[in-house]
């Protein structure tokens, strides 16, 4: 089966879930070479308010959901209004937003159940410390791509981002929407 487009969705159901429709649409081929009516569609459903988070998957900018430059992140930040901000740059990107969290529990909670592809991940965090996060997050069968942030230009001083499996460290002060398109890149 081949995946001939994507049409993501978002629709808000009571009690705080939402469901983010259809990530890839699939359709077989018969021997005549004709795509029969038959669709697959995904559909899943989340708690958000368990979660922590705001927004799922979509895409932005007219971008192909098979285009493998498009990342679809999710922002770890206790700020909410430096999150805002994030949110905003990693748009500016080109970048796909998959939701934020503002702890490592709620961080780790969202990308086992969405299964993000990136991570922008504050280095402090109120419940624990997103060095060890980002090297958690790394060995996982996916391998999401985490990029570490911090209001302290140092805090990734010496062997702590090669320890965390991290892909770049950007100091608050100098994130941009090109530092975040660069460290976002894939090799």
């Amino acid at each position: 089966m081949e995946p001939v487009g994507c049409a993501p969705e978002m629709k808000l159901l009571g009690d705080g879930y939402e469901v983010s429709e259809v990530t890839k649409f699939h359709a077989v081929q018969n021997s005549r070479g004709t795509t029969p009516g038959i669709w697959v569609v995904a559909v899943f459903v989340a708690p958000a308010i368990r979660l922590g988070i705001s927004g799922f998957p979509y895409l932005h900018g007219g971008a192909s959901c098979d285009d493998p430059h498009m990342f679809a992140v999710l922002v770890v930040d206790d700020d909410a209004g430096f999150r805002q901000l994030a949110v905003r740059l990693l748009k500016r990107a080109g970048l796909s937003i998959a939701g934020e969290a503002d702890t490592v529990r709620r961080a780790r909670e969202a990308v086992l159940d969405l299964r993000v592809d990136a991570v922008l991940l504050d280095v402090s965090l109120p419940d624990g410390d997103g060095v060890t996060l980002a090297s958690e997050l790394t060995q996982l069968p996916w391998q999401p791509r985490v990029v570490l942030i911090s209001s302290d230009p140092d805090a990734t001083k010496g062997d702590g981002l090669v320890r965390s499996g991290a892909a770049a460290f950007i100091p608050k002060s100098e994130l941009t929407d090109a530092a975040l398109r660069q460290a976002f890149a894939t090799p």
